[in-house]
């Protein structure tokens, strides 16, 4: 989906896996070129924190060259703005992947007025620059609140894809499927069928 769609939101329970999905999942698909096109894509990583706005343009500034104080003085001034600054930087042939994790954070322990900078910003990325992809965690249990937040809270609906736990099925595969790839096999089924269980009666 985030071929065609500027913000994907992913959220469940804690301890689910949504930070392990992207990480491990589509951020190396997105390196290998999964958002086809003739861009090459840099990923950013953001974690909000206690200071959200300090840690997008903390975040932006180390892999594009920006400067991070003038960033945030700018976006504080303007957050609309980040997509035409964003474009001075990347042109037309790169683009840019912003994966934050624990998006959470901006409503619990954010400060207030960055939050709603970034919120902004954020909004002004999503709607109004192709160059530019939002892959987001959340956990479930925080969405509403963060559907208050000015700008992305308009996003969010649109946004969402639901992960579920993994069936025993999946999670065999799950530890199946790298050691296969690799080479190795498991000693006997009934370690596998143990490994499998136990994971099943796990928390996440």
């Amino acid at each position: 989906r985030l071929r065609t769609e500027s913000f994907i939101v992913v959220a469940a329970d804690s301890g689910v896996g949504k930070s392990s999905l992207c990480r491990a999942g589509v951020l190396p698909l997105i390196a290998e070129g999964a958002l086809g096109g003739t861009r090459s894509w840099k990923e950013v990583l953001m974690i909000p924190g206690r200071r959200p706005l300090q840690a997008l343009c903390l975040a932006l500034s180390r892999e594009l060259g920006l400067d991070e104080k003038q960033l945030q003085d700018e976006l504080r001034q303007d957050p609309a703005n980040l997509p035409r600054l964003l474009y001075k930087t990347l042109g037309d042939k790169r683009g840019l992947v912003l994966f934050i994790d624990q998006t959470e954070e901006l409503i619990t322990i954010g400060d207030r007025e960055e939050t709603l900078v970034v919120g902004e910003s954020l909004a002004a990325l999503i709607s109004r620059a192709p160059n530019v992809r939002v892959l987001s965690t959340v956990r479930s249990d925080f969405l509403a609140r963060l559907a208050t937040v000015p700008g992305i809270g308009d996003e969010i609906n649109r946004a969402l894809y639901i992960l579920r736990p993994l069936s025993g099925e999946k999670i065999r595969e799950v530890i199946t499927g790298p050691a296969h790839k690799k080479g190795v096999s498991f000693e006997n089924e009934e370690l596998l069928k143990a490994l499998v269980e136990s994971t099943a009666q796990a928390d996440g």
